[in-house]
């Protein structure tokens, strides 16, 4: 069984950077508006599904559930 959490994120407008463990495996589903999104450490799996590269022998998931509308959201990758 996964352990982990899911996050569901609902933002207007705004700049965030969501920084997330390296060791930890990260899915980030995404709807937005007119937005920018960064994900440079993470791949794509499909429209608006990313994940990092320990996702697939990772213990520990975080599921992130994004809606934005206007602004930059990156999210980071940390040791």
């Amino acid at each position: 069984m996964e352990k982990g959490f899911r996050a569901d994120v609902d933002l207007g407008v705004g700049d965030v950077t969501f920084i997330l463990p390296k060791d930890t495996g990260v899915r980030i589903n995404v709807s937005k508006g007119l937005g920018t999104l960064g994900t440079r450490d993470f791949i794509k799996q499909k429209d608006g599904v990313y994940v990092n590269e320990a996702y697939a022998k990772s213990d520990v998931i975080i599921d992130v559930f994004l809606n934005f509308g206007v602004g930059d959201v990156e999210f980071k990758i940390v040791e």
